[in-house]
């Protein structure tokens, strides 16, 4: 909210600065930013709550709203959330097109914008697999001096080495020094980008998960869990609970495992993430059959699960248990 402010701020400035333009005119243009800053507002908490078909329409209505006084900040940033959209939708083609668009505005932008563009990139290589590229754009986190911008480069250069099993130490160990740095209880005390706080804390996590030190893991991923809380970020809050329940499974603190798996799913559910959701559900039997004293039911379901999901490793393990 705070940036929309910002881009309005500077764009009244300018728009005064000069001299010769009508009153009518220059209150036409304010029009249309409030309104194209509405749309934006909208359709980011709808991107949040999974409603993307909504929040590409909103996304659509405010590019078309600044496209109208050819604001190109804010088509930038209207161009960048519908590809944000399209990529969350797995259309890759249609997301390659916005983002070639936003890499062709990118010399007029200004330089907070100018690394938007950058992040869409990383999202898009990331979301469809395309990992030689994200190595290659966020291996350079180290040479962007604004701490945000620095942290959510890192975070994504941290969770695509990790999957790699590549991870530096010492990036690792930057990547806490910098949320430690910034870190306090409040959100709303911060002083920085609240994304890039939850991001970054997400890929400490996803290291030390992948590593194996899951105390290490399971702090992190709390951290994470609490400021995509106060951001509203459901899909990372629900993806946080669902490692927290595999960290406490492997702790075999079977019912605290339980209850994470549960939230996980309830969220998924209402984000009609139905696949993650199948699979918290499954988890979270899991680990009530292992707890319960009444377990003919659960046997049931279970084996019915087992027998009905792609997933071999969940398959097995389910088949292992039931033992």
């Amino acid at each position: 909210m705070k940036k929309q402010y910002l881009y309005l701020t500077l764009f009244i400035v300018f728009l005064f600065a000069g001299c010769g333009g009508s009153n009518v005119s220059d209150l036409r243009s304010l029009q249309n930013i409030k309104r194209g800053n509405e749309y934006i507002g909208v359709a980011d908490r709808q991107f949040n709550e999974n409603n993307l078909e909504s929040a590409l329409r909103n996304f659509e209505n405010a590019l078309k709203e600044f496209s109208l006084i050819d604001y190109s900040d804010g088509k930038a940033r209207a161009l960048k959330g519908s590809a944000r959209v399209y990529i969350a939708l797995g259309k890759r083609d249609e997301a390659s097109i916005l983002l070639s668009r936003l890499q062709a505005m990118k010399s007029i932008l200004s330089g907070e914008l100018k690394f938007m563009v950058t992040l869409a990139f990383t999202e898009y290589y990331r979301a469809f697999g395309i990992s030689d590229s994200l190595t290659m754009v966020t291996a350079e986190w180290n040479n962007f001096t604004d701490p945000a911008e620095k942290m959510q480069l890192l975070a994504y250069h941290l969770i695509v080495t990790s999957e790699k099993a590549s991870v530096q130490s010492s990036d690792l160990n930057t990547a806490k020094k910098l949320f430690s740095s910034y870190y306090v209880e409040d959100p709303l005390d911060l002083e920085i980008d609240i994304q890039a706080m939850s991001l970054i804390a997400y890929a400490a996590a996803f290291a030390e998960f992948n590593m194996g030190n899951l105390d290490e893991s399971e702090k992190y991923f709390q951290y994470s869990l609490q400021y995509d809380k106060a951001a509203g970020n459901y899909m990372q809050i629900a993806d946080n609970l669902y490692y927290l329940g595999i960290i406490a499974e492997r702790q075999m603190k079977y019912g605290n495992s339980a209850d994470y798996f549960n939230r996980a799913y309830e969220i998924y559910l209402l984000l009609n993430e139905k696949e993650k959701a199948g699979l918290s559900n499954a988890h979270y039997l899991l680990q009530k059959y292992r707890i319960s004293s009444e377990k003919s039911l659960l046997k049931s379901e279970l084996e019915r699960i087992a027998d009905s999901t792609q997933d071999k490793e969940l398959q097995n393990k389910i088949k292992a248990i039931l033992k």
